[in-house]
């Protein structure tokens, strides 16, 4: 029987995903794959030895002679990854892998010339931007505090909707393995933390001087979204050409400014590490954008494909049976991932997701035998001015998903008001040119104040399903007085209920879940987990 090469690669796949245990039991319940002897007989003369890859230099060259011209650019990534140490016998290729392989520059082995120190520690030290950006930028100071950020982190922890939802404490004081991920970095510097420390001025919770911090932060922001574009709207391109002198000055900006900011000290601070890796990754940026543009005649240009992301998911793939695997493991997988071009990230360890942040949570199981009535507020929500800038927010939210699906002129207009935003839409909008974000009009706002009272009465009993969303939706729409300000050609009102629950539901799910995590545990599962709880407080 010969099997079809779509059923190999197919049964690659579940072989790399499931094991030799798994993938033996989905064959011994007559799942029609073939045999793991077959599968090893296909690929047996592709034996993977340690160095170039060469036995699969011949389908590259099959597969790019099938590929469009400004299909064939290639970007070269090296990175390493942590393996077991030790020797085994390779029967595939008869050799024995586990030696160093890849001598240093001078031609001595790895082992003779291993850094055991750095002269470069950050931890604690503030930033100082130069005296030319404080005047021309007209701002308070020229240092840059994290004290300021940790002052938003403790503010936003005194209430479940947050002003700036991608920062948390792992953020502002990480602990060993959390410098490592990525989210935690992208949650410090990230638009909402400057819109958040900027209301915060405004509401007279921070001082001026956090407005420097709050215009470091957006500069970083704007230029970690120009590096990692994965969308036409952030990529390089001279379709609007003010748009891309836009980019490119942007760039050079931040390339200027880490030339000339000092860390650690106001004058003649050390020269750091990561103004150099800055600067490198910026300038190649800016060099390669201009060749694939000009020289290439390329539409467009996205710089996030210089990135190490894939590289990252492929060992993220090849590390999800073991975190740390043997060679001889890692070699079979590399193996097995290479043939079926099958890559299935971590959802776990530290790698970024290629499609960036996304509200998460628990679907809301409902409880068919609910015996409890939902509770009525019994007074009017009391919120600070901040926390009702985030709800406006996200009535914003509601408006704009609800505008994509609605086809109703009437009651999508019914959701939008057109006039000034709140403070803190005005603060996060991303377009210095117009307003991004949607203006919610004030009914919206009103029934999402309404919804919210009535869920803050109902969190525990929604935690503990004896009260359902659709329970609380119903008790809402029944308590709204104002239905006449919405349209009656369409039920408007129980879409925007709908919506909002939703993703009220997972904010509360995701904050009880991350409570949760934290809690420690007496006995740890595995190895790694005991690793993990030995290094939870090294700095």
């Amino acid at each position: 029987m010969r099997w079809e090469a779509s059923t190999l690669v197919y049964s690659l796949r579940l072989r790399l995903t499931c094991g030799s245990r798994g993938y033996n039991f989905l064959r011994e319940y007559g799942y029609p794959i073939p045999a793991e002897r077959t599968l090893q007989r296909h690929i047996q003369h592709v034996k993977f030895r340690p160095g170039l890859l060469t036995d699969i230099l011949d389908p590259l060259k099959m597969k790019v002679s099938l590929m469009k011209p400004e299909e064939r650019h290639a970007a070269l990534m090296i990175d390493e990854m942590q393996i077991t140490s030790g020797l085994v016998y390779d029967h595939s290729c008869g050799a024995v892998l586990g030696a160093p392989t890849l001598p240093l520059a001078d031609g001595s082995p790895p082992d003779d010339s291993l850094a055991t120190h750095g002269n470069h520690p950050t931890s604690g030290q503030a930033i100082y931007v130069p005296d030319e950006v404080v005047q021309k930028h007209k701002l308070p100071t020229a240092r840059v505090d994290l004290a300021h950020v940790k002052k938003l982190v403790e503010e936003d922890g005194k209430s479940e909707l947050k002003i700036a939802p991608h920062l948390n404490s792992s953020c502002v004081d990480p602990k060993h393995y959390d410098k490592m991920k990525v989210k935690f970095a992208f949650g410090l510097f990230h638009n909402d933390t400057a819109a958040g420390l900027r209301l915060l001025v405004d509401s007279g919770k921070l001082e001026k001087e956090a407005l420097t911090t709050a215009w470091f932060i957006s500069k970083v922001f704007r230029w970690f979204r120009l590096m990692t574009s994965r969308t036409t709207k952030l990529a390089f391109s001279h379709a609007v050409e003010a748009s891309y002198d836009d980019a490119v000055k942007c760039l050079k900006d931040i390339l200027d400014l880490f030339s000339k900011l000092s860390i650690g000290a106001p004058k003649k601070a050390p020269w750091k590490p990561v103004q150099t890796g800055l600067t490198v990754a910026t300038l190649t940026a800016l060099s390669v954008q201009a060749e694939m543009l000009d020289k290439y005649h390329f539409h467009f240009f996205l710089l996030s494909r210089l990135s190490q992301d894939a590289l990252e998911n492929l060992f993220s793939t090849l590390r999800a049976k073991n975190p740390i695997p043997r060679l001889y493991d890692f070699k079979c997988s590399l193996r097995s991932a290479t043939l079926s071009q099958f890559l299935r990230p971590s959802k776990s360890g530290s790698y970024a997701d290629d499609e960036g942040f996304l509200l998460v949570g628990l679907e809301q199981h409902q409880n068919e035998e609910t015996t409890e009535e939902v509770q009525c507020p019994d007074d009017l929500l009391d919120l600070s001015s901040e926390i009702e800038q985030v709800v406006i927010y996200l009535a914003g939210y509601v408006a704009s998903k609800l505008r994509s699906t609605l086809h109703c002129e009437n009651c999508r207009a019914s959701l939008i008001l057109d006039c000034a935003p709140s403070k803190l839409m005005e603060l996060k909008n991303f377009s210095q040119s117009r307003q991004s974000l949607t203006n919610p009009s004030p009914a919206l706002v009103e029934t999402v104040k309404i919804a919210e009272n009535f869920f803050r009465s109902n969190r525990e009993a929604l935690l503990k399903n004896v009260v359902s969303t659709a329970q609380l939706k119903a008790s809402v729409k029944s308590s709204i007085t104002f239905v006449t300000s919405f349209p009656t050609c369409h039920d408007v009102l129980k879409d925007i209920l709908r919506v909002f629950l939703k993703v009220r539901v997972q904010i509360l799910v995701r904050n009880e879940d991350a409570k949760v995590a934290t809690m420690k545990s007496s006995k740890c599962g595995s190895k790694s987990v005991g690793m993990w709880a030995a290094v939870a407080e090294v700095r």
